[in-house]
């Protein structure tokens, strides 16, 4: 019984956290980027944008995820409110 709370808030989590990154993260770390190598002649391919989106949306997902590992690791006694 206790899983399905879990399992729902753990996708929750995870698709928050890629919307974030989605809206949020990859404008402004595109846009600094852009703006860093105005100099420079840019040679993006289309692998190397989806590579990015890839890691952005994936990184920010397993970020959003942090809560529900902190809580195991309390249940566990690992870490303690204190820490």
């Amino acid at each position: 019984m206790m899983a399905l709370p879990f399992l729902f808030f753990g996708t929750a989590f995870f698709v928050a956290g890629g919307a974030f990154g989605y809206y949020v993260a990859i404008p402004q770390a595109a846009g600094w980027l852009i703006a860093l190598g105005q100099d420079y002649k840019a040679a993006l391919t289309l692998r190397a944008a989806f590579q990015f989106v890839s890691f952005i949306l994936l990184g920010m997902g397993l970020v959003f995820e942090l809560p529900i590992l902190i809580f195991f690791l309390a249940r566990l006694g690992i870490v303690t409110p204190g820490f």
